[in-house]
Parts: structure tokens; sequence; C-alpha cells
């Protein structure tokens, strides 16, 4: 990875109710000052301890796109909305993540990371194995951890609202369980938010649980 390649995500995580970070690319090369003048704030809440990833664009364009659906947004979206989606599309994932793990960092024309989109379709089960198994874990903390601009949910809201697979909370949270105690812009956090969403038994369990074991740490 060579050192013209690196963006830095300078962002402060929760220090506002409502931080608004700004992305700050760094380039030695003849583009960079393009790159600065194209580069756009992102109205995204990522925590401030992940580590410089390269972009999935080139450094000649900013790593925010307008675009209401990047490659992998849209993948998602297809994975999650087919019902037997050809294995082709599986290994399109696999094979994407492999190459550009920090294209899960890229949000969309609206703010949200792949993640916040995979919860909120509920992708299934076997897929976000797959994202875990070719996600470099600081990563894969980054984007649970990251809230969005409207409504300020984390990855673990949008699950406790849309998703009814507890396998999904049993592979996740041990991974990264600190958003469990995170409250939205609606004051809830993700147990709060399963909680009005009338989930099932199984999901509340396991996220009580989590959130106790939350609350005892920090205390």
């Amino acid at each position: 990875m060579s050192g013209n390649t690196l963006v830095s995500y300078l962002i402060p995580y929760r220090s506002q109710p409502n931080p608004l970070p700004d992305v700050y690319p760094t380039s030695n090369d003849s583009n960079s000052s393009n790159y600065s003048s194209k580069c756009s704030s992102i109205l995204l809440k990522l925590p401030d301890d992940i580590p410089p990833v390269p972009p999935l664009l080139p450094t000649s364009t900013s790593p925010y796109s307008p675009r209401k659906k990047l490659p992998l947004h849209k993948l998602i979206r297809l994975l999650s909305s087919s019902q037997n989606p050809p294995p082709s599309l599986s290994s399109s994932l696999s094979n994407h993540l492999s190459s550009h793990p920090s294209s899960l960092l890229q949000p969309n024309g609206v703010g949200w990371l792949p993640l916040h989109l995979a919860a909120y379709h509920s992708l299934p089960y076997p897929y976000w194995c797959l994202v875990v198994d070719s996600c470099p874990p600081p990563v894969l903390s980054a984007c649970l951890r990251a809230r969005t601009p409207t409504g300020g949910r984390n990855v673990y809201h949008f699950l406790a609202r849309f998703c009814a697979d507890v396998r999904v909370w049993d592979l996740l949270v041990p991974l990264e369980p600190r958003p469990v105690l995170d409250e939205g812009d609606d004051g809830l956090t993700p147990l709060g938010r399963a909680r009005v969403n009338r989930k099932g038994e199984d999901v509340l369990r396991a996220l009580e649980g989590w959130t106790r074991v939350e609350e005892g740490r920090v205390r």
C-alpha cells in the first residue's frame, strides 16, 4: 500500500450529539490539489480510531459520491432482495471485499455505508459471514460503529428493526459490542428499537444480554 493512496478519516466519535466529520485526503501525487478541491464533507459519524485505508476510487476522484448507489451498495441490495441469488453474486461479494475492503467505508449519496444498507435490507446470514471473513477487523469495527447522518443510527439499530435472525447478532456483536449502547437521535438504543419493533424473544434475549455486559464494562 503506497503512501499516496491513503485516506485518513480524522473524525470525532460521539464527541457531540451529531458531529459532522470531514474527510482529509493525503496525497503526494500531481492530482492532490485537484483531489482536495473535489472532496466534500461526509455527514457520516465514523469513529476516530480507525487506521488509514485505501479508497476504492482513484486519488483523482473524491471518495464521496453523490450517486445514490455505489458498486458494493448495489451488490448488497441484489443479494438482499434475491430469493435465490446465483453463486456468482456471492463470489462477486467475496472478491470485491478482498480486493477493496475500504469500500465498506464509502458512504453513498445519502451518507449510508454498505453495512447500513445490508442491515436495512436484512442481508441473509451467510452473506454477513462472507463480510466478516473478508473484512479487516478495524474496518469492520468502524463500519459497525458508524452512525448515519439522518437519525444517528448504527448498523445495530437497523438490525434491531429489520433483522429477525439471531445468528447475525451472535456473529457481529462479539466482534464489536460497543454500539449496543449507542442512542440514535430518537433516544433509542438498539435494544430499545428491538422492543419497539417487537422482535422475537431470541433476539431480545441476546440483545439484553449483550447490553448488560456492555453496561457493566463501561461502569
